[in-house]
């Protein structure tokens, strides 16, 4: 006979897109362990690891990722001292723990 199959969901990605500032220090004030991807829209670069960095949400539980587009929220780029993106950011309960600079998201620094 034939089953019925639910449909497959569409793969989202679980990287949360920061509107401004108070967004992001809520998102922070929520969520124990962070990972923020800073970016902007003319950045190839940028483009390149934007898959890498969704994937990686979707496989790592109890870590919230977020993207920052320094063009849009200049003031998180200021108080970080972004000067070259792609830049990440792993933070803890608030607090920075380590960066990354450039395309190369495979160092586990």
């Amino acid at each position: 006979g034939i089953r019925s199959v639910a449909p497959r969901a569409f793969a989202r990605t679980a990287v949360i897109t920061v509107k401004d500032e108070e967004h992001f220090d809520e998102l922070l004030k929520n969520n124990p362990k962070v990972v923020v991807d800073f970016s902007a829209q003319w950045c190839g670069p940028c483009k390149m690891v934007g898959p890498a960095f969704n994937k990686l949400s979707d496989e790592i539980t109890g870590v919230t990722f977020l993207n920052v587009d320094i063009d849009n929220v200049e003031e998180l780029g200021m108080r970080y001292a972004v000067s070259s993106i792609p830049y990440f950011l792993t933070m803890q309960n608030g607090n920075q723990v380590s960066s990354v600079v450039g395309a190369n998201i495979d160092n586990k620094g």
